[in-house]
């Protein structure tokens, strides 16, 4: 028997709900739960991990350590070898890795989000599919600013960096010499810059290439010339293992997200 165009429409909307049932019934909860987990990991991980780390460049030129307690470093040495200059000093105070706390900052915000979603999905039994993806795109939202953290460069980022010096020793750093810590695809960087600051604009303005040693830069309305460099990247086990479960929580997010798009109202 052939169904007529109401018949057919009828039958589309209660497949249509069933599949909202099953999504908010079986599929949120799931989703939601893995993604709690891995957000959960990722901010005690970032809150509370420990690490003593040593390094040192070619020849040693950058050489020392530091000791990480979440994002704090509680202590550091640094040793640099530079053109004609040389330093050694210990860290005058605890400093803080901010993208990493920030990334922890977004990642609690986060789960204060999935803690609210279960009373939430309670109410979309009225099939308010828009309301659940606009919920669930502000979690997403949390998670990816937390990556970005973790991966992209600081507002403070080179050239800036040549003067903005983001850790404080002792004894006090000359002022040819500046040294920088930051978080950058998901690795902690240390590099230290020779410097030569003028008010005089140079004969050629450098440019951000393979190599900006003799290049100038203007920073805060001073001209800044790098005479030397020297940097050093440091793999920490708990800031990878954090990277990663931000991915497996965004992936989480993503999957769920696809499913409800496909249960939108055209």
């Amino acid at each position: 028997m052939e169904l007529n165009e109401e018949e057919i429409r009828h039958l589309e909307r209660v497949a249509m709900e069933k599949e909202v049932v099953w999504l908010v019934e079986e599929e949120v909860p799931r989703a939601l739960k893995e993604m709690s987990a891995a957000v959960e990991k990722c901010v005690a991980l970032l809150h509370s991990s420990k690490r003593l780390v040593s390094f040192g460049s070619a020849r040693s030129r950058l050489s020392g350590f530091l000791q990480l307690d979440g994002w704090d470093v509680l202590e550091a040495e640094v040793t640099v070898v530079m053109a004609k200059s040389s330093y050694k000093g210990q860290l005058a105070s605890k400093s803080a890795l901010s993208q990493m706390h920030n990334a922890h900052n977004y990642m609690k915000r986060a789960l204060e989000l999935l803690d609210d979603f279960p009373e939430f999905s309670a109410r979309v039994r009225d099939f308010q599919i828009s309301h659940l993806a606009r919920e669930l795109k502000a979690i997403s939202g949390c998670i990816v600013q937390a990556k970005q953290e973790l991966v992209l460069p600081t507002s403070t980022a080179f050239p800036k960096n040549l003067l903005a010096k983001n850790m404080v020793f002792t004894p006090q750093l000359p002022p040819h010499l500046s040294i920088n810590i930051n978080v950058l695809d998901s690795r902690v960087v240390l590099t230290a810059y020779l410097i030569h600051t003028s008010s005089s604009r140079p004969l050629h303005r450098g440019t951000i290439g393979p190599s900006i040693i003799g290049n100038s830069f203007k920073v805060d309305g001073r001209w800044v010339e790098v005479m030397d460099q020297h940097e050093t990247t440091l793999t920490i086990p708990y800031l990878d293992r954090a990277f990663e479960l931000l991915h497996e929580a965004y992936q989480a997010a993503a999957e769920l997200q696809t499913k409800i798009t496909a249960l939108e109202p055209n």
